[in-house]
């Protein structure tokens, strides 16, 4: 079973939805926006539970949640297993500079007293083994920001994740032969570049098997029009699980 527990499903400027994340089975991490680790405990999730966090790219957010809960598990939590942080290239230099940003005078000690191990991941199709699992990385198309699809594979599941990005070759590839399919509509009608709208989603569907599921998140409108085209599609809820 792959469970997907929804801890903020807005866009960067949302109307009332929460930043975006995504725990996958209670243990990997997809993005940690800002209201991240508030909600994760809202859920009544045990975050020591994390083996890993994948960043598909470096908005605020996606990642400015990520000091406070290094922060939880650097004075709180206690962590003392290993976490993995990966995403596109400098991903260690990144996560180092937002906690030093947001806590200068106790960063560094929040970064040497979690145990941390960073990866910096290529973009173009590598597959990865990732505690039991593996993935693949797609090269998305956000604008001049390196982003990163996520494909997760399970024994008998595949679930992608698309980050934030236009339809491009890149996401072609990740939903080809994904049962489950996690992906961006920021907006509706009007186009916004580097983002999925309701017409791409549309015409993805269109491409997709009866045997693929598509959840929509990283919504700006609270309440989205629903069509008969979307029919079979879950909309994400803040705080909401999914299992399959």
């Amino acid at each position: 079973m792959i469970k997907l527990s929804f801890a903020g499903t807005g866009a960067a400027i949302s109307q009332g939805r929460d930043w975006t994340s995504i725990l996958v089975n209670d243990r990997i991490l997809i993005d940690s926006g800002p209201t991240t680790p508030v909600n994760l405990k809202k859920m009544h999730k045990d975050i020591r539970k994390v083996d890993a966090i994948l960043l598909t790219h470096y908005h605020g957010d996606h990642t400015f949640g990520l000091p406070m809960l290094l922060c939880d598990y650097a004075f709180v939590t206690k962590r003392e297993s290993p976490l993995s942080i990966m995403g596109p290239k400098n991903v260690e230099e990144y996560v180092e500079s937002l906690v030093l940003t947001a806590f200068p005078d106790v960063g560094r000690m929040i970064l040497d007293l979690v145990p941390l191990r960073f990866f910096e991941l290529p973009a173009h199709g590598s597959t990865f083994p990732l505690h039991n699992l593996k993935f693949e990385t797609f090269p998305m198309c956000h604008g001049g920001i390196g982003c990163l699809g996520y494909k997760l594979i399970f024994d008998e599941e595949t679930v992608g994740f698309s980050g934030d990005t236009e339809m491009c070759q890149g996401l072609t590839s990740l939903i080809k032969d994904t049962k489950i399919l996690v992906l961006e509509m920021t907006t509706v009608g009007k186009r916004v570049p580097g983002h999925l709208n309701q017409e791409d989603i549309k015409e993805i569907l269109k491409t997709l098997s009866p045997n693929q599921k598509v959840i929509l998140t990283h919504l700006s409108p609270n309440e989205v029009p629903k069509i008969p085209e979307f029919d079979s599609v879950i909309f994400s809820e803040d705080l909401e699980e999914y299992a399959f």
